[in-house]
């Protein structure tokens, strides 16, 4: 695992523990962990999200440098790929997964594994999920 994928993990591995337990609300499915509103998933699995646009907002990344020259995994073409969602289970597979979409077309979004994800890519994600977590 390089270090960016295992500081990413750890930064929602945390994120996950301080939510499940004591920040998550009774019958609720989100709540905020500093800047983050954080989704909670399946509670078979218990799994936390973050959406790396502004979803109540203008719709816009988060920060800069979400999307990268890739392929995508339904129809095989090469093009703009980009992040929209990080996701973390301790019970999955691959505990860590960001949800991607072809910028410029119309298949359906897809789980990619951070490790197939560009480092610079990733390093903004992990810069921008600690600057939020740390806010009051």
């Amino acid at each position: 695992m390089t270090e960016t994928v295992k500081r990413l993990t750890d930064l929602m591995a945390g994120i996950h523990k301080k939510y499940y337990d004591g920040v998550k609300q009774p019958n609720g499915f989100w709540s905020d962990i500093g800047g983050l509103w954080i989704h909670e998933g399946n509670p078979d699995k218990p799994s936390v999200s973050i959406d790396l646009y502004h979803f109540e907002g203008d719709g816009l990344p988060v920060c800069d440098g979400l999307t990268w020259q890739g392929t995508c995994p339904h129809c095989g073409r090469q093009t703009t790929v980009r992040a929209f969602c990080i996701c973390y289970c301790p019970e999955w597979e691959q505990p860590l997964r960001i949800l991607c979409y072809e910028d410029d077309g119309d298949c359906d979004d897809w789980d990619a594994n951070p490790a197939d994800i560009p480092a610079d890519v990733l390093t903004r994600i992990a810069d921008w999920v600690e600057s939020e977590m740390n806010k009051q």
